[in-house]
């Protein structure tokens, strides 16, 4: 008669003290796995920043040094002024991929050289960023979300910093993320002065060179724009504090975090998308040069105002 051995078995302690094994390896590296996406990103993003960077300046050699005339895309709605003016994508026209046939495609209602009216924000944006926007014009802490014309950006909860209560906004949607200065700004520039951290924190870490004629513009003198592109010269880079093309920013991406004194919505001080981009355990952002070089900036040195 052969007597069967009893199969092995797992104890239900034993069983337990595996699962919790499992358990503590997973809290230990998630925390980590987290870090490399967010880093991961971050990488995409800069990325992103030196494939317009690209784009620039093939854009500057078939045009002489220059550069498109840009707004910003809080610019008034049906004011007459073309969709080129408002987003980087179709500025650069012809030299981004995916852009250079939008006046043909779908009745042309995606024309560049159109206002593109006062339905750009509900409709017209949201498809064009759905159907033809180039992805690395999307940061990719953003993309995949609903798409949104406006990117507006919503409230968040508030952080302190030495008793200052600062109000987060938190940029929304998948749209256009890459965004230019409107006006010049020397380095240095406070945008949020008196800083609970203190200096350098709150200023300008680089000057940063308009994309309009008319630097000194207010937001009632859109009219006057000169139409002809721009050509950034020594004389600018004095103005902004910059020794040479390598110190001044053109481009950076709204998605990073950033500081304001204004802190939108007409908020006493605000920080925008806290801690996204975050790198050496600070939030920031990646900027573009116009030497067309790429570096992250932590967001208490970089903003708009």
């Amino acid at each position: 008669m052969i007597v069967k051995k009893p199969q092995a078995a797992f104890t239900l302690v034993e069983l337990l003290v595996v699962i919790s094994i499992i358990a503590l390896l997973m809290a230990i590296m998630l925390p980590a796995l987290n870090t490399a996406r967010q880093q991961a990103r971050v990488m995409v993003c800069a990325s992103n920043s030196k494939q317009i960077g690209n784009v620039i300046a093939a854009y500057q050699s078939g045009n002489d040094g220059k550069v498109p005339v840009m707004l910003n895309r809080f610019t008034p709605l049906g004011s007459g002024f073309p969709a080129k003016s408002r987003l980087l994508s179709l500025a650069l026209g012809r030299y981004s991929q995916g852009t250079s046939n939008l006046s043909t495609v779908d009745d042309g209602i995606f024309n560049p050289d159109g206002d593109w009216g006062n339905s750009q924000d509900t409709q017209i944006k949201p498809k064009y960023f759905k159907k033809y926007l180039p992805k690395f014009y999307a940061c990719p802490f953003v993309r995949g979300k609903k798409a949104n014309a406006s990117n507006d950006f919503t409230i968040g909860s508030s952080v302190s910093f030495n008793g200052v209560t600062y109000r987060t906004m938190v940029s929304e949607g998948s749209g256009e993320s890459y965004v230019v200065w409107c006006w010049e700004l020397q380095r240095d520039y406070p945008y949020t002065p008196k800083h609970p951290l203190g200096l350098p924190n709150g200023t300008a870490k680089y000057g940063a060179l308009s994309w309009n004629s008319y630097p000194e513009l207010t937001t009632m003198d859109y009219k006057k724009l000169a139409k002809a592109p721009v050509m950034w010269n020594k004389t600018q880079l004095r103005r902004v504090k910059a020794n040479s093309m390598s110190e001044a920013t053109i481009v950076y991406c709204e998605q990073g975090e950033t500081d304001s004194w204004a802190g939108g919505l007409n908020l006493d001080n605000g920080i925008y998308n806290y801690g996204s981009h975050k790198k050496t355990g600070k939030g920031g952002t990646n900027a573009l040069f116009a030497d067309m070089h790429v570096e992250w900036v932590v967001g208490t040195r970089i903003g708009w105002p």
